[in-house]
């Protein structure tokens, strides 16, 4: 009996088909996945760690090698626009920065060294070197969320067995949480704790978009930088 190449043709299209269908049902996340930090991603996170132990800790150091890291990122520029839910008038005072940068962070550190002129004098050598040694860096957004509001970046693309990443780092004035739900609806990471620093790192197991969400707890609006690898 003679097969027909079309119809072979047509039963392998129809099994990729099936099983591209079936590959994308559940939840889009890896099991065992190797954890690939990007670098820039790494930097970014552990500036604001920094920033926030030298507040904490009155140490205008840490404040400088924050600003030194920080120094090193470079982001480009996204034009996703985040659709914002929610949110209401700030109910307190803004105590931040409208956005923590490397000037704003060596200008707190001179400031909170009073006078020290070791500490005025790498504050000015981390300023003076803004062109060097910078490596490239992911896409990122910048934006406000409002006090108890919530801001989504919907459809955003990651590709299918590569470590994703996701970062969103505030102003310092409330706490931000984090979550991502793959296009199924399932929630595959989140960040909760009580910061405005939050990271989520998986692996999907297809190409396919993922949503992310912000949400605000405080009652100012926060200015944050996500970054996404």
């Amino acid at each position: 009996m003679k097969t027909s190449y079309f119809s072979t043709g047509l039963a392998l299209a129809f099994a990729i088909s099936a099983g591209s269908a079936f590959a994308q049902q559940g939840t889009n996340l890896a099991d065992g996945e190797k954890k690939e930090q990007n670098d820039i991603v790494r930097m970014l996170d552990t500036s604001a760690r920094l920033v926030e132990y030298g507040r904490k800790n009155k140490e205008p150091m840490a404040l400088i090698l924050a600003a030194q890291m920080r120094q090193r990122v470079t982001l480009t520029d996204s034009d996703r626009k985040p659709q914002s839910e929610g949110g209401a008038a700030d109910t307190g005072q803004k105590k931040a920065a409208a956005e923590t940068t490397v000037d704003s962070i060596i200008e707190e550190a001179k400031k909170m060294a009073a006078g020290d002129k070791v500490i005025a004098q790498m504050a000015d050598d981390v300023k003076a070197s803004a062109s060097k040694g910078r490596v490239g860096g992911p896409a990122a957004n910048r934006s406000n969320v409002a006090a108890g509001g919530i801001d989504w970046y919907r459809n955003v693309q990651f590709v299918g067995g590569r470590y994703a990443e996701v970062a969103a780092v505030g102003d310092g004035d409330t706490d931000l949480d984090l979550y991502i739900y793959d296009g199924n609806g399932n929630l595959v990471c989140s960040d909760t704790d009580l910061t405005d620093r939050t990271y989520c790192g998986w692996t999907p197991r297809w190409t396919g978009p993922f949503n992310i969400k912000i949400v605000n707890r405080g009652g100012v609006y926060n200015r944050y930088t996500m970054v996404t690898n």
